[in-house]
């Protein structure tokens, strides 16, 4: 979405610490998050599968890890995804802020779990001005 760089770009340069935690086989992964150019915003990257398969999302080793990576406690953290399940349920778990991204047209189950419903990441940055993460 070409909405998601500029929005990274601004976090970075604003202070704010990034993470990214995607399920998948690691090697897949890896290529992806590479050919989609945003692993220079990231300060932690976890990829669930090298902590185990069953370490996948929903489980919460890999939340665990990136707030660990980042050196951050849970309250003052906040985790943007769109599925209810395996973002905001253990994102929840965990004590982060939860943001549940709901695209036009990609038809997200929302859920009763989410601090906050955004359409775009534009939207995220507006909800970082509004509040002290």
């Amino acid at each position: 979405y070409p909405d998601v760089l500029p929005v990274l770009e601004e976090l970075q340069r604003n202070g704010y610490l990034l993470g990214l935690i995607t399920n998948g086989f690691h090697v897949m992964q890896k290529k992806k998050v590479s050919a989609l150019g945003v692993a220079q915003y990231m300060d932690a990257l976890v990829y669930p599968d090298e902590l185990g398969s069953d370490r996948w999302k929903p489980h919460p080793a890999g939340f665990l890890r990136g707030l660990d990576e980042l050196a951050v406690s849970s309250e003052k953290a906040m985790y943007v995804g769109n599925d209810a399940e395996k973002d905001v349920e253990p994102a929840r778990e965990v004590g982060m802020i939860s943001v549940q991204m709901c695209r036009r047209g990609l038809n997200t189950v929302k859920s009763s779990r989410a601090n906050f419903f955004v359409e775009s990441t534009e939207e995220v940055n507006a909800i970082l001005k509004n509040r002290m993460v």
